[in-house]
């Protein structure tokens, strides 16, 4: 009878390498399944982010178009822009503003800046870092599956939506008559964009090891980067190459475009795809560069609290947005002063927005970015407690003498006066900063003003949150639509020519532009009723409802 002779030992480590996709040839395998399970599974996620910024694109081109349809007009709208410095810092320092393509490119503006990149991010942790956290790599790798496949299959489904997306714009301003070269230039460059905020999402959620942190540490170099590059361009400083979000006006996709931006912005990309395959090829699978601190010993006297507890899951996030809000604040305020001496300087600008100071205007644009900000703050936060119970931590502490209806209440009303709370240090902070800037202090009772009309319906997002968390968890994420279309009204209404009675169906504009407008109270009065009204509901349904149900 023959005796099969073992594997030598360097043959058997070679063979659990291969198997676990340790060398060259098999890291990728199974991406392709990888790839089309992930679009069989975040199909509806992955075309509501491939239609949305790209239909927002297209609108806005259309709606430009036949706004800025004679020469006149564009200069004047170019002469305008040249001196509002306020814009130039919120929407970039784009160029060509005398055509209409450079116009649409002005009014996408902070949008456009912002979104993309932001779908990147999400689009990137979510199909590789929820997954490790969910345990669906770690079922996925008992078979065929390479140690760089989850990243190889993130990376393609990214990329195949940022190609999709510039197809789609590219198509949608040909068909709104934009030069079809400067169209093309412009939709390459949103998706550019998209692809190399996807690297920095990538190279997060293999140095996190939760969903949490990376998308903490991606969000915090996106926040960077756009503060970096307003003031760059508030201050019209020839320093465009500091931030990534300042190469996109650099490039001018409608005049005398540059190649430089683009090229930069792929090496930038491939450079974060290499780093982020780098750091999978090495860490263990639910692992990360970052190691997890341990806990205390003992807790907090109120550690066994449900308002202890809330806060120790929310304080993370809640911070977060404190320090991004803050510095946007900070950032802002101290523009103050340049902004309004411009704007002194050209009496017909103060006159064509009616304004009755030139720092209405700064004020305004402030308020309506830092509520959007704290809307999504708290309705971050209500997030959280939908979390703990998939997870399945909320069954444990509502298995003691704590009620679901006192548990919801709680973190409720810790979130509601996160929120205040953040949003006085807001006008404290933009109050000093206006202050230093200025010398005068009508900025900093401004902001108080608007932001105390504002914060109204910041806390009715956060109580309709709230209450469909706790009566009605599958509706739960529709909080995040009235934001979205909050963003949408706030900074592409003009542009997008949307009427009166439309604007009007976001919250935070329904209210009044204030300081530019009075606050309208019948609006805040059915306001009021609506946050009472959806908190009624949340904590009459929280307490019959079973958990997961």
């Amino acid at each position: 009878m023959s005796v099969a002779t073992p594997p030598r030992p360097d043959e058997a480590g070679r063979a659990d390498a291969a198997r676990l996709g340790g060398d060259s040839a098999t890291a990728v395998t199974g991406w392709a399944r990888l790839t089309r399970l992930h679009l069989r599974t975040a199909r509806w996620w992955l075309l509501a982010w491939l239609l949305i910024p790209a239909g927002v694109v297209v609108a806005t081109g259309h709606s430009i178009a036949a706004l800025y349809a004679d020469a006149l007009t564009r200069l004047g709208y170019a002469g305008t822009m040249a001196a509002a410095p306020g814009s130039i810092a919120i929407n970039g320092r784009w160029r060509d503003l005398d055509t209409v393509g450079g116009i649409v490119t002005n009014e996408v503006g902070l949008l456009g800046l912002l979104v993309f990149p932001l779908a990147g991010i999400l689009l990137a942790i979510r199909l590789t870092r929820r997954e490790e956290d969910t345990g669906r790599i770690d079922l996925l790798s008992a078979g065929r599956l390479g140690r760089l496949a989850p990243l190889v299959a993130a990376g393609v489904v990214a990329v195949a939506v940022a190609v999709l997306m510039a197809a789609i714009m590219a198509l949608g301003l040909w068909a709104a008559d934009l030069p079809p070269a400067g169209a093309a230039r412009y939709a390459v460059l949103l998706s550019l964009s998209m692809i190399l905020w996807t690297g920095v999402g990538l190279l997060a959620a293999q140095i996190a090891r939760d969903v949490r942190t990376a998308t903490s540490i991606a969000l915090a170099a996106l926040l960077i980067g756009f503060l970096v590059r307003m003031i760059v361009d508030g201050l019209g400083a020839d320093a465009e190459w500091l931030s990534p979000l300042g190469w996109l006006p650099a490039a001018a996709p409608f005049g005398s475009w540059r190649w430089e931006p683009y090229l930069a912005v792929v090496v930038a990309a491939v450079g974060l795809f290499i780093a982020a395959a780098v750091v999978a090829a090495r860490r263990d699978l639910d692992g990360g560069l970052i190691a997890p601190r341990p806990g205390p010993e003992r807790g907090g006297r109120g550690a066994g609290t449900p308002g202890g507890w809330a806060w120790r899951l929310t304080r993370g996030s809640v911070l977060g947005w404190v320090i991004g809000l803050s510095a946007w604040s900070i950032g802002i305020g101290l523009l103050v002063g340049e902004m309004t001496e411009v704007m002194r300087g050209n009496p017909q600008l103060v006159e064509l927005f009616g304004l009755d100071s030139p720092e209405d205007a700064v004020v305004a644009m402030t308020a309506s970015l830092t509520c959007l900000g704290l809307a999504a703050m708290g309705v971050q936060a209500i997030g959280r407690l939908a979390a703990e119970e998939d997870a399945g931590r909320l069954g444990l502490i509502l298995s003691g003498a704590v009620t679901g209806r006192r548990m919801w209440a709680t973190w409720t009303a810790l979130v509601v006066a996160s929120v205040l709370v953040t949003a006085a240090l807001q006008v404290a902070l933009f109050g000093i900063a206006s202050t230093l800037s200025t010398g005068r202090t009508t900025g900093a009772v401004a902001i108080a003003e608007a932001l105390a009309i504002l914060a109204i319906p910041v806390v009715v997002v956060v109580l309709i949150a709230a209450g469909l968390r706790g009566g009605a968890p599958g509706w739960a994420a529709a909080p995040w639509l009235l934001i979205a279309w909050g963003a949408v009204v706030a900074f592409l209404a003009e542009a997008l020519r949307l009427p009166d009675p439309v604007r009007d169906l976001s919250v935070f504009a329904v209210v009044g532009q204030v300081p530019i407008e009075d606050a309208g109270l019948g609006a805040i009065a059915v306001l009021v009723g609506i946050a009472v009204a959806m908190t009624t509901f949340g904590a009459v349904l929280v307490g019959r409802r079973d958990l997961g149900g």
